[in-house]
C-alpha cells in the first residue's frame, strides 16, 4: 500500500478492487493552497464504457468502469481537507460521524463483495474559522497555508 493513500476508517482494506480481482489500486489526495481549486464534493461514476479523461478503478478486474471526480464549486466556503474510505456489507446511507459528506454511489455497485464508500471531512475558508484547523495537524502546520484536497489520484 503506497505510504500516501487514503485510509478505510474502520482499518479494513483501503484497496478498492479488495477481493474483486484486477488490480491493486489505491486513492492518494492530491493537495492545493488555493481554495478555489479545492474539492467541495467527489462524485463515483460505473459506466460500461472507458472514459480517457479519467483512472479507472477498477484496473483489470472486468466489467464496468469506475471513476472518482471531484466537484469544486467556487461559491461553498467548505472545502475537502481529509478523504477516507467507508468498506461495509450494507450500504452507506449517510456520513459516518465525524465526517461532513460521502458518496452516494457505492464504488463496489455490480460486484459481490460488499459497499465502499468515499467519505470526506472539509474545513470553511471563511477567514473566522480558519483558526480552528490548527488543531488538524496534517493541514495546518506553524502558521503554514491551509492545504485542501483538489482530487484523487488512482495509484497502481
Amino acid at each position: 500500500m503506497p505510504s500516501d493513500a487514503i485510509h478505510e476508517i474502520h482499518n479494513l482494506s483501503p484497496e478498492i478492487m479488495y477481493q474483486e480481482g484486477g488490480k491493486r489500486v489505491w486513492l492518494v489526495p492530491i493537495f492545493t493552497t488555493e481554495p478555489a481549486k479545492a474539492a467541495t464534493s467527489f462524485d463515483v461514476l460505473i459506466q460500461p464504457y472507458q472514459d480517457s479523461k479519467f483512472n479507472d478503478l477498477a484496473k483489470g478486474a472486468g466489467g464496468e468502469f469506475r471513476y472518482v471526480v471531484p466537484r469544486a464549486d467556487r461559491k461553498l466556503p467548505s472545502k475537502i481537507v481529509e478523504v477516507g474510505l467507508v468498506r461495509s456489507d450494507r450500504p452507506v446511507k449517510s456520513a459516518p460521524f465525524g465526517w461532513d459528506g460521502y458518496s452516494v454511489i457505492n464504488i463496489l455497485n455490480g460486484r459481490p463483495n460488499g459497499f465502499l464508500h468515499l467519505v470526506w471531512k472539509t474545513a470553511s475558508t471563511n477567514s473566522w474559522s480558519l483558526s480552528s484547523l490548527t488543531s488538524i495537524s496534517p493541514f495546518k502546520s506553524n502558521g503554514g497555508p491551509v492545504t485542501y484536497i483538489s482530487h484523487l489520484r488512482v495509484r497502481v
